[in-house]
């Protein structure tokens, strides 16, 4: 499974940005946003995973389910329910995988 990174990189590239504040006015978001999805401080909601999928031209289900896998994964370190945590990261990475497959 992709990182967010990979695709705000990817997105940059697609779009010929230099700067993070570039692709922040691209998606229409503030720049620490973007700063916070590369940093891994917080994640992406799903209507900005909506907006990089429309940047990206893919699927957006890929995204919200990539950036929800990742959301569960660094919970688990502070939640005490294992067996849900690790129910859900199986969830989302089936949700990513068949919507990865589309393409």
């Amino acid at each position: 499974m992709k990182s967010i990174s990979r695709y705000l990189n990817e997105a940059k590239r697609q779009r010929s940005l230099a700067t993070d504040a570039a692709l922040s006015q691209e998606l229409g978001v503030p720049p620490n946003h973007i700063f916070n999805w590369y940093n891994d401080v917080s994640h992406l909601n799903d209507e900005a995973a909506i907006k990089l999928a429309r940047v990206l031209k893919i699927d957006p289900l890929e995204l919200i389910a990539c950036a929800n896998y990742h959301k569960v994964a660094k919970s688990t370190k502070r939640r005490q329910n294992p067996q849900k945590n690790a129910a859900q990261r199986k969830f989302w990475r089936q949700v990513y995988n068949k919507a990865a497959r589309k393409k």
